[in-house]
């Protein structure tokens, strides 16, 4: 159901191949975000992965790569990852592909994904995750005050 409800959310948003791959990359890094927070690192060191200047064709494969490493260090291999991972490769085609995306508009779109599961809470979500982000979000509202 959160997958074809991104489905929507991606044909609403007239999101190209490329650009729904990018998404579904981006959401894969916001599960390893959670599973980080959960094991105490603060600063969700998946986003470290990520060059907000721009990232070629081959850094975002392997931001890719490194992700889903992650998902199965932390055992978060879920069937919602491994769905959201199935999305991303139907999406991105094969790797020696010519890629048409500028490397802003690759680091737009993950973040446009890893935004996207914030906003919506993902089907594998444990209640260990639920407090950590719960705990997460109540601290960064008092911070905002």
């Amino acid at each position: 159901a959160s997958i074809n409800k991104m489905e929507e959310f991606l044909q609403q948003q007239g999101f190209k191949n490329e650009a729904r791959a990018l998404f579904y990359l981006g959401t894969i890094v916001y599960r390893v975000a959670i599973a980080q927070l959960v094991k105490e690192h603060r600063t969700k060191p998946v986003l470290k992965k990520i060059d907000f200047q721009g990232m070629n064709q081959r850094d975002v494969n392997r931001l890719y790569l490194e992700a889903v490493e992650k998902l199965r260090q932390y055992d978060r291999m879920t069937l919602f990852a491994e769905a959201l991972m199935n999305r991303f490769h139907y999406y991105a085609g094969t790797i020696s592909e010519q890629w048409p995306l500028s490397e802003h508009a690759n680091v737009f779109y993950i973040m446009a994904g890893y935004a996207y599961m914030v906003g919506s809470r993902p089907d594998d979500i444990n209640p260990e995750e639920q407090k950590v982000i719960q705990d997460y979000e109540e601290e960064a509202a008092g911070n905002d005050n």
